[in-house]
């Protein structure tokens, strides 16, 4: 079963979170590889670089930088985009984007 659509590095990315807050979205770019995929996030809540790793139909993978927060991320492809967990300092939202070529 294939986990995402192809490999390589998708620009301009819309990254949405979805709480009981709202909605939340900020901008950056994913780069997927055999078995990774980064998600690297621009924005006045992050910065985030997510280095997930491929495990059985999903990622899995943490904020890698001191300077954002905690974060912990799972997402799956379902078609049409990925959807998934995010918990940063405790709080969880449901995570949501698609990918395009180019810029």
């Amino acid at each position: 079963m294939a986990i995402s659509p192809k490999k390589g590095l998708f620009e301009s990315v819309r990254f949405y979170w979805f709480s009981d807050d709202g909605r939340e979205a900020l901008d950056g770019t994913v780069r997927i590889g055999d078995g990774e995929m980064v998600l690297d996030i621009k924005g006045d809540n992050g910065p985030y670089l997510i280095e997930g790793n491929q495990r059985e139909h999903w990622f899995e993978g943490m904020n890698t930088l001191t300077t954002g927060g905690r974060v912990e991320a799972h997402w799956a492809w379902l078609g049409e985009g990925f959807a998934g967990r995010w918990l940063e300092n405790g709080k969880e939202y449901l995570l949501w984007f698609t990918l395009h070529r180019g810029g």
